[in-house]
């Protein structure tokens, strides 16, 4: 080979290995950016990257050309689809936990509904904190409605959550005057104060419960005393709607679903105290027992019951382990229907057309599990019925008689009378037999612990009489009530009752609270 082919081939080896290695080392600087996501791949991992993969790590690139160019709104909304709760936060709270500079309202509330969507409890409290942080008495940045508006999810959310915490500081801050105040808002911390609530007996913090449904009292009293010192606009807002809302009771079914969630809890936690303060509070916020809420209460209140026994005489009777309620009357005037209908049963006491069916003193034990808050339920022998003889109707007065006198723990004795006839001549006799049982011929109390006894009238089937009542029927009672000397005992309630319509039922159970001192 001469010298001058071998020159050749040197020299274009030279050149050729120096321009390989100036381009692949200006490639390597130039194309880092678009290789360096390769390196990761395993080496049988495909060259081309699937459109998924594009799409979410463009997503994450926060800091990248097109998210920079995106709108806000937009990036939310991307943000919200991935799941990315962390930078969801961030566009809303620095690292110091407070607002970050310039962030509109449009923005939280975006924010807290996309968090509140994706269930993210601790960081859509970080977001609702940092605006009391922000606020610091203010409270300019709260009053927005757009944030406004999604403070029930909000609540749900910590409900859900079981984050106490949170939801008392949803109570302070309304109580410092968030959100337009508590008295302009009530229906909003109503549900505030009820979530607490419902938390607090899931995470076994009684009292604490008791003690919110107690503040839910105080501002409800206070909103009626506003109402009704308030000017005549005011007043005839309140007139067309309920006393704690814009809203009426048909118009706003969720407020008494809250309502009776709360009052089933408390029963779960057998805290009878709890449930009648929740009744309490559901009729201080204007709403009334309706159907539903009855139907909830007698559920609650009754947890279990069961048939004791039918006596025929004191020595037959249960011990007097519990206070006891008795129901009285004339035979078919409704007394085993009634009782049904307090304890929302429907054939548990034995129904009849046939005048006298119920021949013994029948005893039903209601919460025996729960000896704090059992009692008995009575349903005493009809009297002036027409299809027994005389000497077993002279000998169940008698054995009336020995149970008012013996019974120590008798506390409600309700005497129902048919509203159709009124007071009749066995009515008057029974009222007789009670006076002289209580009073003594000078007005002095003929029977231990009379004090405790409380004599109740009811009116039943009003149904009958679509659902009113003959003024002649009221003044008639109150004379007899007169006569017998039972007013100068105490006064005497007359309530209106239904079987068939479940009216009165709510009546019937203010009195059956007077069992236990605890329920009242």
């Amino acid at each position: 080979m001469s010298r001058c082919s071998r020159g050749w081939k040197c020299g274009f080896l030279r050149t050729s290995t120096f321009f390989l290695l100036s381009n692949g080392i200006s490639g390597v600087i130039g194309g880092a950016r678009q290789r360096c996501w390769l390196s990761d791949r395993p080496r049988h991992a495909p060259l081309v990257e699937s459109h998924r993969s594009r799409w979410h790590r463009h997503l994450c690139m926060t800091h990248s050309d097109q998210a920079t160019e995106a709108s806000l709104e937009q990036r939310i909304a991307q943000l919200s689809k991935i799941g990315a709760v962390r930078k969801l936060t961030e566009i809303c709270v620095n690292s110091e936990g407070r607002l970050e500079q310039g962030v509109e309202p449009e923005t939280i509330s975006q924010v807290l509904q996309a968090l509140n969507r994706l269930e993210a409890a601790r960081h859509a409290r970080l977001v609702m904190e940092s605006l009391w942080v922000q606020a610091s008495g203010s409270l300019d940045l709260t009053l927005d409605e757009r944030i406004t508006r999604l403070v029930p999810d909000y609540v749900e959310l910590m409900r859900r959550a079981s984050d106490l915490e949170a939801l008392q500081a949803m109570q302070r801050a309304c109580e410092r005057g968030a959100f337009g105040g508590i008295l302009q808002k009530p229906a909003l911390a109503e549900h505030i104060y009820l979530a607490s609530v419902q938390t607090a007996i899931v995470r076994e913090e009684l009292n604490e419960a008791l003690a919110t449904i107690q503040k839910l009292h105080r501002i409800a009293e206070r909103l009626a005393t506003k109402n009704t010192q308030g000017d005549e606009a005011a007043m005839e807002r309140t007139s067309s709607s309920s006393v704690t809302g814009e809203v009426t009771q048909d118009a706003d079914p969720e407020r008494i679903r809250r309502f009776c969630d709360t009052m089933r809890l408390f029963s779960k936690a057998k805290s009878y105290r709890g449930l009648f303060l929740t009744v309490d509070a559901l009729q201080l916020c204007g709403l009334e027992l309706s159907a539903p809420v009855l139907e909830c209460l007698a559920q609650s209140a009754v947890r279990q019951v069961s048939f004791v026994t039918s006596a025929v005489s004191i020595e037959k009777m249960p011990e007097e382990r519990f206070p006891e309620a008795a129901f009285i009357g004339r035979s078919n005037v409704g007394k085993s229907s009634l009782v049904n209908m307090v304890i929302g049963r429907k054939a548990l006491a034995k129904t009849s057309k046939t005048p006298g069916k119920t021949r013994q003193f029948n005893y039903y034990l209601v919460n025996e599990r729960d000896p704090s808050d059992a009692f008995y339920l009575v349903d005493l022998p009809g009297v002036g019925y027409a299809r027994v003889s005389k000497e077993q109707r002279i000998e169940w007065d008698r054995l009336f008689v020995d149970y008012v006198r013996r019974r120590r723990k008798l506390r409600v004795l309700f005497h129902l009378i048919d509203c159709q006839t009124g007071a009749l001549e066995e009515d008057v006799r029974l009222m007789n037999v009670l006076a002289e049982l209580l009073l003594g011929k000078n007005g002095r109390w003929n029977r231990s612990g009379a004090d405790d006894l409380h004599y109740v009238i009811v009116l039943t089937k009003i149904d009958r009489r679509g659902g009113t009542v003959s003024p002649a029927i009221f003044s008639h009672l109150e004379q007899i009530l007169e006569e017998t000397g039972l007013l100068r005992w105490r006064e005497v309630p007359v309530l209106t009752t239904s079987a068939q319509t479940k009216t009165g039922r709510e009546a019937i159970w203010q009195y059956l609270r007077l069992l236990h001192k605890h329920w009242k």
